[in-house]
């Protein structure tokens, strides 16, 4: 369905009514006026024919054609007559002038005459009736007109003139018509657009404020309705503008407070990172020259008793700079000094070496120690991987009691290969 705008619809209700208007006034005054120029036509028709009738009277009675050939031609100045015939009683022609067809009729058949037309001619028909003398008052007047006829005059008058003058008064109507439309059409549209401009201007600025433009405001307007319009629009942007300033200093604390607590953050993984290096760095020391002094009492060992308490205090150190390892990797990776080196691995072959590294350790505590990886090439970092998983393996075995139970298993999701340790050991409270 086709959608017209405000304007063609306000100029619509304003010509339509003009324009009923303008064609009922056209066609009744064009209805009158034709009305009125037809019986001024068959008005003075009648006339000439009575007064020709008349004039040759006498003519006929005496038979003097001369005298009727002057009188018909005379009547030929007379303006849209085309031809004049005198007949006698018997219809024959008297005299005739001008070029017409004629009816050859009798003035019995006639009668009292009568006018007959078409689109082209008007035709008048009149009897000639002879002066009758009244001698006697006591004698009735005769009653049949048509009897004492002598003849008739009939006479045709062209309706060329009147035709065009039909014509003309049409022309002119229709460019009266078309003038008076043509001011209407220019009338509507101007007050039509004291209309539609302010619309169009709260349309614009209703777009504008959609797309985020909020400072727009619609300015004072002629139609009081339209500029009450226009004031809640602006009332609207000013509370919507109020509305988005208060967010955006909302934003801006907000962003400000995560901006602190970021800092706060980095600067405490930085401390954090520090303290975790000085300290591995710190305690490596120690820790080499706690292995040094293992090794020198492993010579002096006499007894079985103190080969087993060395066995044990050798775990704690093995522990410790397992611990010591550990704390440095991650000092590292917070420093962003080790960056991750992908390539390929065969995850089979990684982990049967880590079964090797550790079926000792799970075999002197009667821990069942079992690998369930499918054969598979990942993309990793072969040394780190290595490590979390030594690291992770380490725990789950010095963690399970003895003859428990120790699972390292690989799962394919989708593109990805998942690695979990499983151990029947106590696990990591959920507070920790």
């Amino acid at each position: 369905m086709k959608r017209f705008g405000i304007e063609r619809q306000a100029l619509a209700v304003a010509l339509i009514p003009v324009l009923i208007l303008a064609v009922l006034v056209e066609s009744a005054f064009l209805y009158f006026r034709f009305d009125e120029q037809e019986l001024m036509l068959h008005d003075r028709a009648e006339l000439i024919a009575r007064q020709l009738a008349s004039s040759c009277e006498f003519a006929v009675f005496s038979a003097n054609r001369s005298v009727l050939q002057q009188l018909t031609e005379g009547v030929l100045w007379q303006k849209d007559v085309l031809g004049v015939r005198l007949y006698d009683a018997d219809g024959k022609t008297l005299s005739v002038a001008g070029d017409a067809q004629w009816s050859h009729a009798t003035s019995r058949q006639t009668g009292e005459g009568g006018i007959w037309q078409d689109e082209q001619s008007l035709r008048v028909i009149r009897p000639i009736v002879p002066t009758r003398l009244v001698l006697d008052d006591s004698a009735a007047p005769p009653t049949d007109s048509a009897a004492s006829s002598m003849g008739g005059v009939e006479l045709v008058m062209s309706k060329r003139r009147l035709n065009q003058s039909k014509f003309e008064l049409v022309v002119f109507s229709l460019l009266l018509t078309a003038l008076v439309l043509l001011v209407s059409v220019l009338a509507a549209m101007r007050v039509a657009r004291r209309i539609t401009l302010p619309i169009f201007g709260m349309r614009a600025a209703l777009r504008d404020l959609g797309d985020g433009r909020l400072g727009t405001r619609v300015g004072e307007m002629q139609v009081s309705e339209l500029n009450d319009l226009g004031q809640g629009i602006n009332q609207m942007a000013s509370r919507l503008q109020q509305q988005q300033e208060h967010l955006q200093q909302r934003i801006e604390q907000a962003t400000r407070a995560l901006r602190e607590k970021k800092e706060e953050a980095e600067k405490a993984n930085f401390d954090k990172t520090r303290f975790l290096a000085a300290a591995s760095h710190d305690l490596r020391q120690p820790m080499h020259a706690l292995g040094l002094f293992m090794g020198e009492l492993h010579q002096r060992i006499t007894t079985a008793e103190q080969r087993q308490i060395v066995d044990k205090v050798e775990e704690a150190v093995a522990a410790m700079s397992g611990l010591l390892e550990s704390l440095l990797d991650i000092s590292k990776l917070d420093a962003g000094v080790v960056v991750p080196q992908l390539q390929e691995i065969d995850i089979a072959m990684l982990t049967h070496r880590l079964l090797e590294v550790f079926s000792a350790q799970a075999a002197q505590k009667f821990i069942t120690l079992r690998v369930r990886c499918p054969s598979a090439r990942v993309f990793s970092d072969p040394i780190l991987l290595e490590r979390i998983l030594l690291n992770l393996l380490g725990n789950a075995i010095r963690y399970t009691p003895e003859h428990g139970t120790v699972l390292l298993g690989c799962r394919k999701r989708g593109n990805h290969l998942r690695i979990e340790i499983r151990d029947s050991g106590t696990g990591i409270a959920a507070q920790d």
